[in-house]
């Protein structure tokens, strides 16, 4: 009098890996099962889109990733029809993805605010792990593991790694992903090598030096003045590739900064070449070489 039962060996939940499934129909003390049926979803989202129902024979195999609904039923040997079960199959072998909103390995003048994203269109995204590097310069020092919940802070100059990845629903974890976070605010400095408001007797040759210690240096720059006396007036900036050479007696100013990769530009310098390579003349008021009686 009561309709068979059909059991299936699946699970309800998440897995990472292809579903072999069987059905078996149970009749108790009835007439006994005579066929099993089942339909599967075609949508691999959460919409539903049945296929024909099948007869069931050893197993049922889904392999793709996707939220698949399955209704099989049983009917006995006179005819009496179950009532339609409906479970679900769910896939995710896929890893999520994780990304951020960082620029790698980009040196920025200012502190840095990095969030961390995760998308898994299958089963979703369940946590977000990042670690951080505690070392300034280009060697690495990880600290732990935290789970991420909100914007990464870099208030630090220098040369920071960042390793983050996510677990999926289904328990699938991504692939470490590997950034890296620089910052220097610092400005590059310059010096020279000649002698700032000296007077000198022979031409002067200057080089010029940049230091940088984070970014490094990008380029140098100076500008002439062009007015011998001490009035001062400039030419236009020229990039420094090689030592400046002053062959012209007078009071020369002289500008010079730098920039690092960074983008900070250094404070401008201002140095004077003295030159002047004519000796002085001396006049006499006396009749040179003419006697005089008194």
């Amino acid at each position: 009098k009561t309709a068979p039962v059909t059991s299936w060996d699946g699970n309800n939940s998440w897995q990472t890996n292809n579903a072999n499934i069987h059905l078996t129909c149970s009749d108790g003390n009835g007439s006994g099962c005579s066929v099993t049926k089942y339909r599967l979803d075609t949508n691999s989202a959460s919409g539903v889109l049945y296929g024909s129902w099948q007869t069931y024979d050893q197993n049922i195999f889904v392999q793709a990733d996707g939220n698949w609904a399955i209704d099989f039923n049983s009917t006995d040997a006179v005819g009496r029809i179950e009532t339609t079960n409906t479970s679900y199959l769910l896939i995710a072998s896929a890893a999520p993805v994780t990304s951020w909103s960082g620029d790698n390995n980009v040196w920025k003048t200012s502190a840095q605010s990095v969030t961390l994203s995760c998308t898994d269109v299958v089963s979703g995204c369940s946590s977000t792990k990042y670690r951080l590097d505690s070392d300034s310069t280009v060697s690495v020092s990880y600290g732990n593991w935290t789970t991420y919940s909100s914007a990464i802070v870099f208030s630090d100059d220098g040369n920071f790694a960042i390793d983050f990845n996510s677990t999926s629903v289904a328990g699938v974890v991504e692939s470490k992903n590997t950034k890296y976070l620089l910052v220097d605010s610092n400005k590059a400095s310059t010096r020279w090598d000649g002698s700032n408001g000296v007077w000198q007797t022979g031409a002067v040759s200057v080089a010029l030096t940049c230091s940088d210690l984070l970014s490094g240096c990008s380029t140098t720059r100076y500008r002439l003045d062009t007015d011998a006396s001490s009035t001062i007036s400039y030419g236009s900036w020229l990039t420094y590739s090689s030592a400046v050479s002053f062959n012209s007696d007078g009071n020369w100013a002289l500008d010079f900064n730098s920039t690092d990769v960074a983008g900070n530009v250094g404070d401008i310098n201002t140095h004077f070449v003295l030159l002047d390579r004519v000796a002085p003349s001396t006049s006499w008021s006396g009749d040179n070489n003419t006697w005089r009686s008194s």
